[in-house]
């Protein structure tokens, strides 16, 4: 009985690690990986998320911090309603 829960334990380890690697791959590092690219050869990743087109970041202040939050949860082109603050993207 020991010896063949053993390897299903060992087995069970091994597809863990899979999916954690494979699901941190996917969600931390792939989408970042053409950036790299673009940072080494323009100097520049684009335009910050902070600033935006402004020349100088905004003042501190809740809703500066509130626009930040809204604005680097989402990825882009997707960007949630900081007016109704509501779990979808606004379709306004």
């Amino acid at each position: 009985m020991t010896t063949l829960r053993q390897p299903r334990v060992a087995f069970g380890w091994m597809v863990f690690l899979l999916i954690a690697v494979v699901g941190l791959f996917y969600v931390k590092w792939f989408p970042y990986d053409n950036r790299a690219f673009v940072a080494a050869s323009q100097h520049s990743i684009g335009k910050s998320i902070l600033m935006g087109t402004a020349a100088s970041a905004p003042k501190p202040s809740w809703q500066a911090a509130l626009d930040y939050a809204m604005a680097s949860a989402v990825p882009s082109g997707r960007r949630w309603c900081s007016a109704c603050c509501s779990a979808r993207p606004c379709r306004h």
